[in-house]
């Protein structure tokens, strides 16, 4: 049985994220998506996509997720943005690739504002089926 996209679990005071994908890059792709649809809740967005370029970079994989999300996050808040989708190249432990965001209005019907992902209880790996990422990010 094949995973949908992501999934959320419990951890303390803060929220566990997992993404699941055919390959790494659709893992780390729905993972992000996952961190943002937390934070959108019901965002009022201008629904004009712009793109950003993005590069990051790991010691391992672990690192490289948890150093993709938080870039993410800073470019987030540089430029206003809400992320909705995501296309990236990983080759050995450097990332590169696009985030398409939306301009968002900040208002009482926002999500949960998620302050940083950190390396508790990160994983990267591929099962028989599929990619699995997670992490824990600081709410």
């Amino acid at each position: 049985m094949k995973p949908s996209c992501y999934e959320t679990f419990e951890h303390e005071a803060d929220i566990g994220i997992r993404g699941f994908g055919s390959s790494i890059e659709v893992s780390f792709a729905c993972i992000a998506q996952a961190m943002f649809d937390l934070m959108s809740g019901d965002i009022c967005t201008d629904n004009r996509s712009e793109r950003i370029y993005i590069e990051t970079w790991g010691f391992d994989l672990e690192s490289l997720l948890v150093a993709w999300l938080n870039e993410l996050l800073t470019q987030a808040d540089l430029h206003s943005f809400i992320f909705r989708k995501f296309e990236i190249r990983i080759q050995d432990f450097y990332l590169s690739g696009y985030a398409w965001g939306e301009n968002f209005i900040p208002g009482e019907d926002q999500g949960i504002e998620v302050k940083g992902a950190t390396l508790t209880e990160v994983r990267v790996e591929k099962t028989v089926d599929y990619w699995l990422t997670q992490c824990i990010v600081d709410v």
